[in-house]
């Protein structure tokens, strides 16, 4: 048994830092926020409380002030120069992208030093992971000017949305119109890079519909990375002060390049097909103090691949993979005693693939949360979820958060929680001359606890600070022995992973606002045997 320890030290956006730097930085932002404030004022600095819907089942009303959610409005997408999702999550504190193309071609996402697996995308609250190899989660056919605005949840939240949710949530919120609206817009840049997107949106009454399409290619900047993506998203729905009610659809079509993105350092010349469909109704009716949501949503996904585009019969894998489910939840008041969630969700996957081979397993959840709030001061948070699965033992997640204002500027923080997440089908199944699955793999499990604070010291500038530790056992990683040519997946030995995050956010205009994020990570890995790993240890340093 050897142990490895790995310090990461890193300004998540604005390039690595030394802790020196950061307090240097802070210190002058402070005199320069002092400088712009009104010295004839006598407000207080007041935190604003968020409201977003990721962090809790309960009413969006309900604060999220005891967990960290990093939110991109629509405004902030609109202003950054971005051109896919993929792009803009790189913006957000704490969120690591490995892309391995640019314009959302494919890309990993990492959240507090977790491996892309840990991570559960939602669209509009559904899940969207990709059961045959998370590589795909991004796979979604939403065209960036579809999206509302981007939630990040960090840290675990199994007890809210199931496996996966281990390092994050990432919530894609699409737009629903407000009015009616007509958009087109194009770029064009070097190697042949072409990048095109419109939008048409109608509202009348309580009905709106909206749709959405873009398109990005281009000839690449070496040997095999062109690529050409698709996406096409579409929205229709009815709001009444009572009952709404609404469909919504999205499509990809992609096909691109891949040299050497799942076999570093053989220098394969792959090529890769995608397309998705992903496929959600939507309800919502008020009784009196309660509100029943029921939802229902079909994910298709097909992948082609090619391991060496110049022998396409050395090796090649075509898996057509399906996700659907449906779930009833219901929120409400219980007066002095506070608020109240529960609901009950079934899902099904499978796949159909020339390499993987034929599988499919299926699960039923049932959860609960309760919020308490006292004064406006305080507020106190607690969830369980269960979920069953066909292959697996039953999972049980239960979380506790709380969050106190001693003053009304300072809020403190705290939060504790249990998470998991099952193997894929290509870690369970996949057999490739250079990498092989194991059938015998067991679900991950982990502890994640976090303490922290947000602080305005004016109007304009503010500062959050966390510190949190995560411990997880069974980890699923793929490795390669000396002297061995493939890679092979196995439940790794125990990750502890020691982390702080610092972040300040400086309005010194209405139009203008500044932002900084630090972060550090120390993550101890027992393992068993001398082997190089391909993911646990591929994370920000």
């Amino acid at each position: 048994m050897s142990t490895v320890n790995v310090v990461s030290v890193s300004s998540m956006k604005l390039g690595v830092a030394s802790m020196r730097y950061i307090l240097v930085f802070v210190v002058l932002i402070c005199l320069l926020n002092a400088g712009l404030a009104d010295g004839g004022s006598e407000t207080k600095p007041t935190l604003l409380k968020p409201v977003v819907v990721t962090a809790s089942r309960l009413a969006p009303g309900f604060p999220a002030s005891s967990r960290v959610v990093n939110v991109l409005t629509r405004d902030d997408l609109q202003k950054l120069p971005v051109q896919s999702l993929q792009e803009a999550l790189d913006y957000v504190p704490g969120v690591d992208i490995k892309s391995r193309n640019p314009f959302g071609v494919q890309g990993d996402v990492s959240i507090r030093g977790s491996t892309f697996s840990q991570v559960l995308i939602l669209v509009d609250g559904v899940r969207v992971n990709n059961p045959q190899t998370p590589h795909h989660n991004l796979n979604l056919g939403v065209p960036l000017d579809q999206v509302d605005r981007i939630e990040v949840l960090q840290g675990s939240a199994s007890s809210f949305y199931g496996a996966d949710a281990v390092g994050g949530v990432i919530n894609i919120i699409t737009r629903r119109p407000v009015k009616n609206n007509l958009t087109v817009q194009g770029v064009r840049l070097e190697n042949n890079t072409w990048s095109g997107a419109g939008t048409l949106s109608l509202k009348k009454d309580n009905f709106f519909v909206s749709s959405t399409v873009s398109q990005d290619s281009s000839s690449g900047y070496g040997e095999d990375t062109d690529y050409r993506i698709y996406n096409a998203g579409g929205r229709l729905g009815w709001r009444g002060p009572k009952i709404s009610a609404g469909v919504s659809y999205n499509y990809l079509d992609k096909e691109f390049g891949a040299y050497d993105f799942y076999t570093p350092g053989l220098n394969f010349p792959s090529r890769e097909w995608n397309r998705a469909h992903l496929l959600t109704g939507y309800g919502a009716i008020e009784l009196g103090n309660w509100i029943f949501m029921p939802r229902a949503y079909y994910r298709h996904h097909f992948d082609e691949f090619w391991l060496d585009q110049d022998r396409p019969e050395y090796y090649k894998n075509k898996s057509e993979t399906d996700l659907y489910g449906g779930s009833i939840s219901a929120r409400g008041s219980l007066g002095r005693v506070g608020e109240v969630a529960v609901g009950f969700e079934y899902q099904e996957d499978d796949i159909d693939s020339t390499g993987l081979g034929d599988h499919s397993r299926n699960w039923i959840s049932g959860f609960g949360e309760w919020g308490f709030e006292k004064g406006n001061k305080f507020f106190l948070n607690a969830g369980f979820r269960f979920d069953q699965y066909s292959d697996y033992e039953l999972e049980f997640s239960p979380t506790v958060s709380l969050s106190f204002w001693p003053l009304e500027a300072l809020n403190l923080r705290a939060s504790a929680g249990r998470s998991f997440r099952v193997p894929s089908y290509t870690e369970l199944y996949y057999n490739s001359p250079s990498n092989k699955g194991n059938p015998d793999l067991d679900p991950e499990h982990s502890w994640s606890v976090e303490v922290g604070a947000d602080y305005s010291f004016e109007k304009n500038t503010t500062l959050h600070i966390t510190f949190f530790y995560r411990d997880e056992t069974d980890i699923i990683d793929w490795i390669k022995y000396p002297g061995d040519s493939f890679w092979q997946v196995i439940n790794t030995g125990d990750v502890e992973t020691l982390g702080l995050e610092a972040s300040m956010e400086i309005y010194p205009f209405q139009w203008w606002n500044l932002m900084d994020s630090y972060d550090y990570l120390d993550k101890t890995i027992d393992k068993s045997g001398d082997y190089q790993s391909k993911y646990v240890l591929n994370y920000p340093r």
